[in-house]
């Protein structure tokens, strides 16, 4: 489709930002020739990102120019499309190397971890002497190697110790009163976490979260069909988004604190604590001649 001239561009802005779906739909595809030279341009840096990556992540930018132009600023739509464009392909670019140096990091730690038991070194001084040279915590280090090399899937008759087995450590069906008002609150509090991140996610990440992580019925290639996005793209933001999702509900939490219940106040280190009340009429007694 041939762009349209300047004073249009402005017009159906103006109209999307009021709700006209078609005028936005209008705006998109006539602005698709600049996401795309801009896409052939950052994928040159890109080691896993393809050119269908970038043209999706530039087309999300693109939704933000839509939704932020002010036409009384001076600037015309195109720059101002371009720079939001660009600031989204290189956000996508920056997350794609964090992810790709954390897995570096990953398969470093298991790769020297197996290499010590090669050399008939034990399994915890392994840990602990790789977790020592790179300043991490040994139990980062174990759960890497295990996650790595030593993947298993668990039963229910795996033993925990000695004498019991995951399926002895199951809940029981039947809850008591205590047990049921802890599990709703729970409950609550995990629905609350979700809801308010998703609302500080991003239109496509939000699309993530709930086709990948909230539903879970699509599959990373019919995701990334929808969104114009690879099969590797879509994985290394479940993975960051399954890592946000984990931090927020493994926070530390005062009881009841989210769910309506007010907390204590407490005093100030440096204040005083206050005088204890004075029942009334006491005071007159005790200056009574």
């Amino acid at each position: 489709m041939k762009p349209l001239p300047l004073e249009g561009q402005v017009a159906l802005c103006v109209s999307a930002q009021k709700g006209d779906l078609k005028a936005r739909d209008t705006l998109i595809t006539t602005s698709m020739g600049l996401v795309y030279g801009r896409a052939l341009y950052w994928v040159r840096m890109a080691r896993s990102l393809t050119v269908e990556d970038m043209v999706g992540e530039g087309t999300f930018g693109l939704f933000d120019a839509i939704r932020r132009f002010d036409a009384t600023k001076g600037a015309s739509f195109p720059t101002y499309a371009t720079f939001w464009i660009n600031r989204s392909m290189r956000d996508a670019l920056a997350a794609d190397r964090e992810i790709r140096r954390a897995d570096d990091r990953r398969r470093k730690y298991a790769r020297q971890v197996q290499e010590l038991l090669d050399n008939d070194e034990p399994l915890e001084q392994a840990v602990e002497a790789v977790a020592a040279l790179h300043d991490v915590n040994p139990s980062t280090v174990r759960g890497v190697y295990d996650s790595i090399c030593r993947p298993r899937e668990l039963s229910i008759s795996t033993p925990i110790d000695e004498s019991r087995e995951l399926g002895d450590t199951l809940a029981s069906p039947l809850k008591g009163p205590d047990e049921q008002l802890e599990r709703e609150e729970q409950a609550l509090f995990v629905r609350t976490v979700i809801a308010r991140m998703r609302s500080r996610l991003s239109a496509r990440n939000r699309m993530i979260f709930d086709m990948r992580i909230l539903d879970d019925q699509l599959t990373l290639r019919e995701v990334g069909t929808k969104l114009t996005l690879s099969f590797e793209r879509v994985r290394q933001i479940e993975v960051e988004l399954r890592a946000k999702l984990k931090a927020r509900l493994s926070q530390k939490r005062a009881p009841r604190a989210s769910f309506g219940h007010a907390p204590q106040a407490q005093a100030h280190p440096r204040q005083l604590p206050p005088p204890p009340r004075t029942p009334p009429g006491s005071l007159r007694r005790a200056h009574a001649p």
